[in-house]
């Protein structure tokens, strides 16, 4: 088994930095079998195969039935192909609402946060937008900025400030939605948008049917404020104020944007 130096082993961005990615530093961990260095070379240029050390020192050095070493070593059983196979088997790109979004069920989401991983798993169900260096993980890529991702969430929620005052015009309240979007912009230093109902559209909910005639951002904030609207906070789990939890069937009557 290799050493790891002076570097810090319980660091994870040490752990990333010296990931395994070559037949030759794999072998300081393990016996690499025959199969398995043809599946590494198989793979080149189709699926990408990457290790920690933390996860290699888990697997049985001689051992290649190892079951964390067959969730993480190449095989060539990946490459075989299967008439009833699909590249996207969880749907992502079915329930991808923006770039990072992925909005499946009616009270939760997934937000994709970043394309790498530390450990490649050779069974995957993401393995074509995490592993085919073609493909992305991404609707564009992972430096496109965040707000139409929070835009997205923050109206697809309809449960939020039922009992504010909403804005002349409109059927019901908005002020989390708006005074999130408000300090998102602001702590990235990014003028608000001006007209929120096109900058909704880009991030694919149509909220022209509930917005009243006030279109900029700052100035429904404070509008909102004047009317003595207030932003929803959530409390903290194990506090004295609990968080009023709502049931999935309630949530699943209410009609979603997007």
């Amino acid at each position: 088994m290799s050493g790891h130096g002076s570097w810090d082993w319980s660091d994870w961005h040490s752990q990333v930095q010296h990931t395994i990615t070559t037949v030759e530093e794999l072998r300081e961990w393990i016996r690499v079998t025959p199969a398995e260095e043809a599946a590494i070379a198989a793979c080149q240029g189709r699926y990408r195969w990457a290790i920690t050390p933390y996860y290699a020192a888990l697997m049985d050095r001689d051992d290649p039935r190892c079951p964390i070493r067959q969730q993480a070593v190449p095989s060539l059983r990946e490459l075989e192909s299967w008439p009833t196979a699909s590249v996207d088997p969880v749907g992502d790109t079915v329930y991808r609402r923006t770039n990072r979004v992925i909005h499946k069920y009616p009270d939760r989401v997934v937000i994709l946060v970043t394309g790498l991983c530390p450990v490649y798993c050779r069974h995957c169900t993401r393995k074509y937008h995490t592993m085919t260096p073609a493909a992305t993980y991404f609707a564009r890529h992972e430096g496109v900025s965040w707000e139409e991702d929070f835009a997205y969430i923050l109206t697809t929620f309809p449960l939020l400030d039922r009992d504010q005052p909403p804005l002349p015009g409109e059927p019901r309240s908005f002020i989390t939605r708006d005074q999130a979007l408000l300090a998102l912009f602001e702590l990235r230093r990014k003028p608000p948008p001006e007209d929120i109902v096109a900058f909704f559209a880009q991030a694919g909910a149509d909220i022209a049917p509930v917005t009243g005639p006030l279109r900029d951002l700052r100035e429904r904030v404070l509008w909102a404020w004047e009317l003595g609207a207030v932003a929803y906070v959530p409390s903290r789990r194990g506090g004295e104020e609990a968080v009023e939890e709502v049931e999935t069937s309630e949530i699943e009557g209410e009609e979603f944007a997007g």
